[in-house]
């Protein structure tokens, strides 16, 4: 199998706090790897005092586990990256965005 890439949050400007819903990573393939590697794009932001915070939780018996927080991004553009293992094949990610009206451009992205 060769390995995927897949959207989780497309790029978009977000004001408020939300989250992906459930999200089947598995493309497909029944026997999936249970290694991903999460990336996290954020453009520079806009608003006083912006703050994010993006979680990533895996999915399973419909009950969210977290498996990895982001740092914090408050005031810059930031570009992270991180690998997880023992992912299941549904994943949720979440986000708060706090501040005086705050604005995000961010993507959040993986590959199995």
């Amino acid at each position: 199998m060769r390995p995927t890439t897949q959207t989780l949050v497309d790029f978009s400007p977000r004001t408020a706090s939300a989250d992906s819903g459930v999200i089947d990573t598995s493309a497909g393939y029944e026997n999936m790897p249970h290694s991903v590697r999460l990336f996290l794009d954020v453009a520079a932001p806009t608003g006083t005092s912006p703050t994010l915070n993006v979680f990533v939780y895996g999915v399973s018996n419909g009950k969210n586990y977290l498996l990895f927080q982001f740092t914090q991004v408050t005031t810059t553009a930031s570009r992270q990256t991180t690998r997880i293992d023992n992912v299941p094949r549904d994943v949720l990610v979440a986000w708060s965005i706090t501040g005086t009206t705050p604005s995000y451009t961010f993507e959040v992205g993986l590959v199995r």
